[in-house]
C-alpha cells in the first residue's frame, strides 16, 4: 500500500477511532463505577432492612398505617436508587462493548490488522506514518511492536525484585 493511500485510510478511520476511544474509556472505567455502585447498594441495604421491619409494623399496627407506609417507602428509596444507578452503568458498559466489537469489524478499518484495531495502537501507528517516521504500514506495525516491547522491558526493570 502506498503512503498516500495509507494516509487517506488513516484520515477516513479517525472518526471511527474517536468513537472507539470513547467506548474504550467507558469499558475501562466500568470496574471502578461497578465497585462504587456495589458499595452504595450494600450501604443502602441497612435502610432496606429497616424498611422490612417497618413494613411488618405497617401490617401489624392498626392505627396510623399511612405514616408506617411512608416511612417504609422512604427506607427503600436509597436501595432502589442504587440498583437503578448500577443497572444504568451496566447497560452503558454493555453498549460500549458492543460498539467496540462493531467498530473493530467495520470494513473501513480493514487496512489495519484486527489486533491493532484499538485507539492506543491506531494513535501510535497513525502518528508514526503521518509524522514521516515510517513510510509503510509494515514499518509502523514493527515500530509499534518494538515500542511495546520497550515499555514492557522498562516496566519489568522498574518492578521491585523480591
Amino acid at each position: 500500500m502506498e503512503k498516500e493511500e495509507l494516509l487517506q485510510r488513516i484520515s477516513k478511520s479517525v472518526p471511527l477511532m474517536a468513537e472507539l476511544a470513547k467506548a474504550e474509556d467507558v469499558i475501562s472505567d466500568y470496574p471502578k463505577a461497578k465497585s462504587k455502585a456495589y458499595k452504595w447498594i450494600m450501604l443502602s441495604l441497612w435502610p432496606a432492612f429497616l424498611g422490612v421491619l417497618f413494613f411488618v409494623g405497617f401490617l401489624t399496627v392498626t392505627e396510623d398505617k399511612l405514616k408506617f407506609f411512608l416511612i417504609t417507602l422512604m427506607l427503600f428509596v436509597p436501595t432502589a436508587l442504587a440498583i437503578v444507578a448500577f443497572t444504568k452503568k451496566k447497560q452503558k458498559h454493555d453498549d460500549a462493548v458492543k460498539k467496540v466489537k462493531d467498530i473493530e469489524n467495520d470494513p473501513a478499518l480493514s487496512w489495519i490488522p484486527i489486533s491493532y484495531r484499538n485507539s492506543y495502537a491506531f494513535s501510535y501507528i497513525s502518528d508514526s506514518i503521518i509524522s514521516g517516521r515510517v513510510d509503510t504500514l509494515k514499518e509502523a506495525l514493527n515500530d509499534f511492536e518494538s515500542y511495546q516491547k520497550n515499555l514492557l522491558l522498562a516496566a519489568s526493570l522498574n518492578r521491585p525484585h523480591s
